[in-house]
C-alpha cells in the first residue's frame, strides 16, 4: 500500500532533519491538511497522484539546492523523489487502464443488448 511509501518519506525526511512533524510534513510537502495521513489511515486510502507529483515536485526542489562536497542529502532527496515518480507512473497507468476496461465492459454490454435486441424480434 503507498501509503508506507508516504510514511517512508515522512521518516528519511525527519532523519535528514528538514522535516519536524506529521503537521509539516502533510502541510508543506503534501501540500494537504495537517491530518491527511490519520485519514488515509483511517479510511484505508491510497494517497492520490496530486500528493505524489506535489512531494516530488518537492523533492526535486530541495534535491537541486543541496550542492556542495556532501551529496548524501541529495541523493537521497532525488532517490525518494523518483520514488514519488513512480507511483505517478503506476498510479496513472491503473486510472487510464481501470477506465479502458470499463469502456470495454460497455461496449461489449452494448453489443450484447443489441444482439439479444435482434434476436428476440427475429423470433
Amino acid at each position: 500500500m503507498t501509503i508506507y511509501f508516504v510514511e517512508g518519506v515522512y521518516r528519511t525526511l525527519v532523519d535528514m532533519g528538514l522535516v519536524h512533524s506529521r503537521k509539516e510534513f502533510c502541510e508543506q510537502w503534501l501540500g494537504r491538511q495537517e491530518g491527511y495521513i490519520r485519514s488515509l489511515r483511517f479510511y484505508r486510502l491510497k494517497p492520490s497522484v496530486h500528493v505524489f507529483a506535489v512531494l516530488a515536485n518537492r523533492l526535486d526542489y530541495y534535491a537541486q539546492h543541496f550542492s556542495g562536497p556532501d551529496t548524501s542529502y541529495q541523493e537521497r532527496l532525488q532517490a525518494l523523489s523518483q520514488g514519488c515518480w513512480a507511483k505517478v507512473e503506476e498510479r496513472s497507468r491503473l486510472d487510464w487502464m481501470r477506465a479502458e476496461a470499463c469502456q470495454s465492459k460497455r461496449r461489449r454490454h452494448m453489443e450484447d443488448v443489441t444482439l439479444r435486441d435482434e434476436v428476440s424480434w427475429d423470433a
